[in-house]
Protein backbone atom coordinates (compact mmCIF):
# COMPACT_ATOMS: atom_id res chain seq x y z
CA UNK A 1 0.00 0.00 0.00
CA UNK A 2 1.32 3.84 -0.79
CA UNK A 3 -0.06 6.51 1.53
CA UNK A 4 0.34 9.57 -0.15
CA UNK A 5 -0.59 13.02 1.41
CA UNK A 6 1.10 16.36 1.80
CA UNK A 7 3.85 16.74 4.01
CA UNK A 8 2.29 19.77 7.01
CA UNK A 9 5.55 21.66 7.01
CA UNK A 10 3.72 23.90 9.60
CA UNK A 11 3.05 21.41 11.64
CA UNK A 12 7.20 20.75 12.93
CA UNK A 13 9.21 23.22 10.77
CA UNK A 14 9.57 25.95 14.34
CA UNK A 15 10.74 22.52 16.17
CA UNK A 16 13.75 22.49 14.17
CA UNK A 17 14.87 25.76 15.99
CA UNK A 18 13.06 24.75 19.61
CA UNK A 19 12.52 21.31 19.29
CA UNK A 20 10.32 18.84 19.73
CA UNK A 21 8.74 17.82 23.64
CA UNK A 22 8.35 14.30 24.81
CA UNK A 23 6.63 12.62 27.67
CA UNK A 24 7.19 9.20 28.44
CA UNK A 25 4.08 7.27 29.15
CA UNK A 26 2.12 4.77 30.73
CA UNK A 27 1.27 3.22 27.36
CA UNK A 28 4.27 0.79 26.35
CA UNK A 29 5.20 -0.03 23.18
CA UNK A 30 4.16 -3.72 21.66
CA UNK A 31 6.57 -6.21 22.73
CA UNK A 32 8.42 -7.73 19.71
CA UNK A 33 7.08 -11.26 20.98
CA UNK A 34 3.56 -9.74 20.09
CA UNK A 35 3.76 -8.08 17.02
CA UNK A 36 6.51 -7.73 14.99
CA UNK A 37 7.99 -4.39 15.32
CA UNK A 38 9.77 -4.58 11.43
CA UNK A 39 5.70 -4.28 10.48
CA UNK A 40 3.97 -1.61 9.80
CA UNK A 41 1.20 -2.53 10.90
CA UNK A 42 -2.48 -0.63 11.09
CA UNK A 43 -3.06 -1.96 14.31
CA UNK A 44 -1.87 1.19 16.40
CA UNK A 45 -4.29 1.89 19.07
CA UNK A 46 -1.77 1.82 21.57
CA UNK A 47 0.06 4.91 19.64
CA UNK A 48 -3.28 6.85 19.51
CA UNK A 49 -4.05 6.25 23.15
CA UNK A 50 -0.28 7.33 24.13
CA UNK A 51 -0.72 10.93 22.33
CA UNK A 52 -4.05 11.30 24.52
CA UNK A 53 -1.89 10.76 27.75
CA UNK A 54 0.69 12.40 26.99
CA UNK A 55 -1.28 15.54 25.32
CA UNK A 56 -3.23 15.37 28.82
CA UNK A 57 0.11 16.10 29.95
CA UNK A 58 1.03 18.56 27.57
CA UNK A 59 -1.04 19.67 24.34
CA UNK A 60 2.32 20.26 22.65
CA UNK A 61 3.98 17.57 23.36
CA UNK A 62 5.11 13.66 21.90
CA UNK A 63 4.53 10.38 23.70
CA UNK A 64 7.43 8.66 24.15
CA UNK A 65 6.67 5.01 24.93
CA UNK A 66 8.97 2.64 26.95
CA UNK A 67 9.36 -1.04 26.61
CA UNK A 68 7.90 -3.78 29.06
CA UNK A 69 11.11 -3.16 31.07
CA UNK A 70 11.16 0.54 31.24
CA UNK A 71 13.49 1.19 27.72
CA UNK A 72 13.08 3.77 25.78
CA UNK A 73 11.49 2.52 22.80
CA UNK A 74 10.02 4.76 19.81
CA UNK A 75 7.93 7.72 19.86
CA UNK A 76 4.60 7.04 17.39
CA UNK A 77 5.73 7.25 13.62
CA UNK A 78 9.32 8.15 14.32
CA UNK A 79 12.99 6.69 15.42
CA UNK A 80 14.72 8.37 18.70
CA UNK A 81 18.06 8.88 19.02
CA UNK A 82 19.89 10.67 21.80
CA UNK A 83 23.73 11.84 22.15
CA UNK A 84 26.07 11.15 24.68
CA UNK A 85 30.10 12.06 24.71
CA UNK A 86 30.07 12.86 21.02
CA UNK A 87 28.17 9.28 20.39
CA UNK A 88 24.89 8.14 19.11
CA UNK A 89 22.45 5.40 20.76
CA UNK A 90 19.54 4.69 20.16
CA UNK A 91 17.34 1.56 20.56
CA UNK A 92 17.83 -1.41 18.09
CA UNK A 93 15.77 -3.05 16.00
CA UNK A 94 14.30 -5.65 18.25
CA UNK A 95 11.88 -2.46 19.35
CA UNK A 96 11.39 -0.13 16.55
CA UNK A 97 10.03 -0.05 13.08
CA UNK A 98 13.64 -0.16 10.96
CA UNK A 99 12.14 3.25 9.10
CA UNK A 100 14.21 4.16 5.86
CA UNK A 101 15.21 7.54 7.07
CA UNK A 102 16.74 5.94 10.45
CA UNK A 103 18.61 3.79 7.92
CA UNK A 104 19.67 6.68 6.40
CA UNK A 105 21.14 8.97 9.46
CA UNK A 106 22.72 6.12 10.69
CA UNK A 107 24.53 5.46 6.95
CA UNK A 108 24.87 9.04 7.00
CA UNK A 109 26.66 9.04 10.70
CA UNK A 110 28.76 6.18 10.20
CA UNK A 111 30.39 8.18 7.03
CA UNK A 112 31.07 11.34 9.70
CA UNK A 113 32.80 9.15 11.39
CA UNK A 114 29.89 9.50 14.75
CA UNK A 115 29.80 6.39 16.67
CA UNK A 116 26.47 4.53 16.87
CA UNK A 117 25.34 2.10 19.54
CA UNK A 118 22.01 0.10 19.29
CA UNK A 119 20.47 -1.01 22.53
CA UNK A 120 17.70 -2.29 24.23
CA UNK A 121 18.74 -0.65 27.72
CA UNK A 122 18.72 2.55 27.74
CA UNK A 123 16.55 4.46 30.24
CA UNK A 124 15.30 7.65 30.65
CA UNK A 125 17.62 8.93 32.59
CA UNK A 126 20.13 7.98 29.91
CA UNK A 127 18.11 10.67 28.00
CA UNK A 128 17.48 13.17 30.77
CA UNK A 129 21.16 13.26 31.00
CA UNK A 130 22.13 12.99 26.88
CA UNK A 131 24.10 16.10 25.01
CA UNK A 132 21.45 16.13 22.56
CA UNK A 133 18.71 14.20 20.97
CA UNK A 134 16.46 13.98 17.45
CA UNK A 135 14.13 11.87 16.26
CA UNK A 136 13.68 10.43 12.31
CA UNK A 137 11.09 10.08 10.17
CA UNK A 138 10.37 10.58 6.36
CA UNK A 139 8.48 13.73 6.87
CA UNK A 140 10.42 15.82 8.74
CA UNK A 141 13.94 13.53 8.03
CA UNK A 142 16.09 14.76 11.61
CA UNK A 143 14.36 16.81 13.80
CA UNK A 144 15.75 18.40 17.31
CA UNK A 145 14.17 17.25 20.59
CA UNK A 146 13.75 19.88 23.26
CA UNK A 147 12.93 17.86 26.35
CA UNK A 148 11.80 14.56 27.66
CA UNK A 149 9.28 14.78 31.27
CA UNK A 150 10.19 18.47 31.23
CA UNK A 151 13.82 17.36 31.83
CA UNK A 152 15.67 20.11 28.83
CA UNK A 153 18.27 17.89 26.91
CA UNK A 154 21.77 19.65 25.93
CA UNK A 155 22.33 23.51 25.80
CA UNK A 156 21.87 24.15 22.43
CA UNK A 157 18.90 22.77 19.69
CA UNK A 158 19.85 22.26 17.51
CA UNK A 159 22.64 20.37 19.25
CA UNK A 160 26.16 20.16 17.26
CA UNK A 161 25.84 16.20 16.02
CA UNK A 162 22.09 17.01 15.44
CA UNK A 163 22.23 20.48 13.13
CA UNK A 164 25.70 18.21 11.38
CA UNK A 165 23.26 15.43 10.42
CA UNK A 166 21.12 17.74 9.35
CA UNK A 167 22.64 19.50 6.77
CA UNK A 168 24.69 16.05 5.63
CA UNK A 169 21.07 14.19 4.95
CA UNK A 170 20.23 17.49 3.17
CA UNK A 171 22.60 17.25 1.53
CA UNK A 172 22.18 13.60 0.23
CA UNK A 173 18.62 15.01 -0.86
CA UNK A 174 19.71 17.77 -2.79
CA UNK A 175 17.48 19.98 -0.14
CA UNK A 176 18.07 22.48 2.97
CA UNK A 177 15.62 20.65 5.40
CA UNK A 178 15.26 23.21 7.62
CA UNK A 179 14.57 26.26 5.15
CA UNK A 180 12.51 23.99 2.97
CA UNK A 181 9.79 23.64 6.70
CA UNK A 182 10.52 27.27 7.24
CA UNK A 183 9.32 28.54 4.00
CA UNK A 184 6.06 26.89 4.41
CA UNK A 185 5.65 29.59 7.69
CA UNK A 186 5.80 32.37 5.73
Amino acid sequence: MVYCVPIDFTHFAKQYKEGRRFITVSTRAMPSECLEPRLKSGSRQHFMRAVIEAQEKDSQAHPMLLDIEGNIAEPWGANFFFIKKGRIMTPSVQLVLEGITRETVLETATELGIQIIEGNYFKPYDVYTADEAFVTTTSYTVLPVASLDGVKIGTKIPGPITEKLIKAVGKKMGIDLVAQAMDHLK
